[in-house]
């Protein structure tokens, strides 16, 4: 039994409107009383999607499937409803599926390529981009997928290519613009970036604009505008927003007993944030860590009074009375350059170290700690280092040398020592990823450390070992420009990438001969 037309169009009024749970309650009856129009079950699976009730929306989606095995639109909706449910395997065959079924389709492929691109399979994501630059090859969403898959790969001057493309066609102006100074900014040009920042009115360039207040190190405006990146998701917190709304955020001037210290980003990040948890008074305030739990272990050793925390829920029962995420903390207690004298790194015992030092190592020569890789697919291109590069460093040194590199290199590093004829590194068996006590320790028993900028430069620095960052030209805004100093860690001294890494191997070859020999 078919619906009406009259009938219809009343139900297309309410969906209209926006009463999506009215449409819900009439679809449900009219099925409930025989009547099989595909069109009322689909029109009751968008409604139940509109409304999060995906589970639901999805049952009827596949029954229309069932049904009409060649019709796009239910594939092609069934793979959108797995998508905001964040199911993108299975989105990602019901798209292929309604692609196969209409193959000129732009919609499909672009959903598709920004799957792959969210997972960081830049290849795979271009490839479907191209099948749509094909098929519409002037239109703005074609265009700006193209933008975005060049940005997370760290292409940028290829993604500035792609929207200044856009700029031509004058088609979403703000958000051309806005992509444009993220470019130029990731590029190194500053005072445009800074221009378009400047004139643009939404959130998201205005905290931009503060990355850019606080590499310029103009603290008391950039830290304000850096707290609009939780709202717009770009600091990403270990808890999510509906979760936080159970308790306050703490302030300073609240009258809270304990604190709740929320995790954001990376590993590297919560590691060089923590350097300002001592600023809070230990004695005033019960203070939980919501942190990686690779962490635990390691601030266990320290002299922070705390407590580690696995999950919100356990901070709730444990009846904290507040929240800040970690990166906040700058907000309260760094307002100048000087205040950074008060990111006091917290000490850690080292009744471990010696023990580690004698296991690793039964000579007495200088021993380097070394780390050249990140897993960062934006960032590792231009912070990254072949190890190949360090081969005037281990040929000209006699020192220990130490592997503090996290992941399996082990071709790179038989590669190189075949090279220079001689074992590159001190053997142990650390997991250098997942058991961060054990880095720590490995750290602790070096001399020095030379990193690029990962969480290993940041762990070393945090236990305020003698250490060498090795950072590009164009860096991240945590390092300011123009200096050789950190302002996060008084021991270690910053390498910049202004020529060639191989020049600045050789400047830290005369850093290390200087200090050690």
């Amino acid at each position: 039994m078919l619906v009406s037309q009259n009938f219809k169009n009343k139900i297309l009024n309410t969906y209209n409107s926006g009463n999506y749970f009215d449409v819900e309650q009439d679809a449900t009856y009219l099925l409930s009383k025989g009547f099989t129009d595909p069109w009322l079950c689909n029109l009751l699976a968008v409604s139940l999607a509109k409304q999060k009730k995906f589970s639901q929306a999805i049952k009827y989606f596949e029954i229309l499937c069932d049904l009409f095995p060649n019709e796009f639109d239910n594939y092609f909706n069934l793979a959108n409803l797995f998508r905001d449910a964040n199911k993108p395997k299975i989105a990602i065959k019901h798209y292929l599926h309604s692609h196969k079924i209409r193959p000129l389709c732009v919609k499909t492929i672009l959903e598709i390529s920004k799957i792959f691109y969210k997972n960081e399979e830049f290849e795979n994501s271009l490839l479907y981009a191209k099948k749509a630059k094909k098929i519409e090859p002037n239109s703005y969403n074609v265009i700006d997928l193209f933008g975005k898959i060049f940005f997370l790969k760290g292409d940028f001057q290829k993604s500035l290519s792609e929207y200044k493309k856009i700029k031509n066609i004058n088609e979403k102006r703000h958000d051309v613009e806005l992509n444009i100074a993220s470019n130029l900014y990731q590029l190194g040009f500053l005072p445009k970036s800074k221009k378009i920042f400047s004139r643009l009115s939404s959130k998201k360039a205005k905290y931009n604009l503060g990355i850019i207040n606080l590499k310029e190190k103009c603290f008391d405006v950039g830290w304000d505008r850096y707290e609009l990146g939780i709202e717009l998701g770009e600091r990403k917190l270990r808890v999510g927003k509906k979760l936080l709304r159970m308790l306050p955020k703490w302030e300073p001037n609240l009258n809270f007993n304990s604190i709740l210290i929320v995790g954001e980003q990376g590993i590297g990040d919560e590691l060089m944030f923590s350097s300002l948890l001592k600023n809070l008074n230990t004695k005033k305030y019960k203070l939980g860590l919501l942190l990686d739990e690779r962490l635990k272990n390691l601030f266990c050793l320290s002299d922070l009074k705390h407590e580690f925390v696995t999950t919100f829920n356990e901070a709730i029962e444990k009846k904290y009375e507040s929240y800040l995420p970690i990166g906040s903390l700058c907000k309260y207690f760094l307002k100048r350059e000087s205040d950074f004298a008060r990111a006091t790194n917290f000490n850690f015992t080292n009744n471990k170290i010696k023990r580690k030092k004698l296991k690793l190592i039964n000579n007495n020569k200088v021993t380097i700690g070394i780390s050249w890789y990140t897993n960062n697919k934006q960032f590792g291109p231009k912070r990254n280092i072949k190890l190949k590069q360090f081969a005037p460093l281990f040929a000209n040194l006699d020192a220990n040398f130490i592997n503090l590199q996290y992941g399996d290199f082990k071709t790179e590093i038989e590669r190189v020592s075949k090279k220079i004829n001689k074992c590159l590194f001190v053997e142990d068996n650390t997991d250098n990823k997942n058991n961060i006590e054990g880095l720590a320790e490995k750290i602790l028993a070096c001399d020095m450390v030379i990193s690029i900028d990962n969480s290993t430069l940041h762990l070393s620095s945090l236990l305020k070992k003698d250490t060498v960052a090795l950072i590009p030209e164009v860096s991240d805004w945590r390092w300011f420009d123009n200096s050789t100093n950190s302002l996060w860690y008084p021991k270690t001294i910053i390498l910049r990438n202004t020529m060639s890494w191989d020049k600045e191997i050789i400047k830290l070859i005369e850093i290390c001969k200087n200090k050690f020999f």
